[in-house]
């Protein structure tokens, strides 16, 4: 399952616009997780990914774009984004050897 959060501020003009491309991923992408987070309530967490501005999408722990993003654009850097993770995951995946069972 991979993690995009939005963090945005109240008084943001951007915020609905950047929410609603946040959700929309969230229905394309079946195994995104999709979450808003106020930057000022939640700043602790957005001065660790390093976002001071709203709005700032942050993916899996790293922060990957400031402001409204093309909808199209981001979508596909993502997918290349969670495709490149899932095949680094799998090199860290103990290689194991069928075994031959006589039965």
């Amino acid at each position: 399952m991979a993690l995009l959060e939005l963090f945005t501020d109240t008084h943001c003009p951007s915020r609905r616009r950047a929410l609603s491309v946040g959700r929309r991923l969230r229905a394309a992408i079946p195994y995104l997780q999709f979450k808003e987070r106020d930057l000022i309530q939640n700043s602790p967490i957005a001065e660790s990914y390093h976002v001071f501005i709203s709005p700032s999408f942050v993916f899996n722990g790293e922060l990957v774009f400031i402001g409204v993003p093309d909808y199209e654009k981001f979508k596909n850097c993502l997918l290349k984004r969670m495709e490149s993770q899932d095949e680094e995951n799998q090199e860290r995946l103990p290689q194991t050897k069928e075994k031959n069972h006589v039965g």
